[in-house]
């Protein structure tokens, strides 16, 4: 689940499971996956659930024309690579406004940038455990964060460029 996944490509008849199924469990493992649907015949009913659940990019129909698959792959990995542009993008700028991590240059912001990823938890979501060994810290961008400790919270975080981690939290 951490190694970056640029593309899938997945036939819609596999043995144990069908692709538009697989494309929608990709998507909650690798959402910035580019994700290709192959078909032997027209399923509208898979197309429709690959293009609304799995965040299809192309739906191609056998027998395909290779050059027009490999232009397929070519634009889906330029998006792959436009898309994690932008959220690099976004992350270093709130890395510049972040108390921690403002006053470094940006050239030290963008190597940070390369290890770093944004991640939308569900309200509810236990991110870190009391006594469990972590090895990340969380630059809260928009919403709250409430820390608990033995069930009974601590304190709130709510202001973009908190951060809090294992070790320390950190605010404006």
């Amino acid at each position: 689940e951490e190694a970056p996944l640029a593309m899938i490509i997945a036939d819609q008849i596999m043995p144990e499971m069908a692709g538009d199924q697989l494309l929608i469990k990709v998507r909650k493992l690798y959402p910035q996956a580019v994700k290709i649907l192959l078909t032997g015949y027209a399923a509208l009913d898979s197309a429709v659930n690959a293009i609304n659940k799995a965040n299809l990019f192309r739906y191609l129909t056998k027998p395909w024309e290779e050059a027009e698959l490999l232009q397929n792959i070519e634009e889906g990995i330029q998006q792959y690579y436009q898309l994690e542009d932008q959220e690099h993008q976004r992350m270093l700028q709130y890395l510049q406004v972040s108390r921690l991590f403002g006053q470094l240059p940006d050239s030290m912001l963008r190597q940070l940038v390369r290890f770093s990823k944004i991640v939308t938890y569900k309200i509810g979501t236990e991110i870190l455990t009391e006594g469990q060994e972590n090895n990340k810290i969380f630059l809260l961008i928009e919403g709250a964060v409430v820390i608990y400790s033995k069930e009974a919270p601590v304190l709130s975080l709510n202001r973009t460029g908190d951060i809090f981690g294992e070790m320390s939290i950190i605010s404006h």
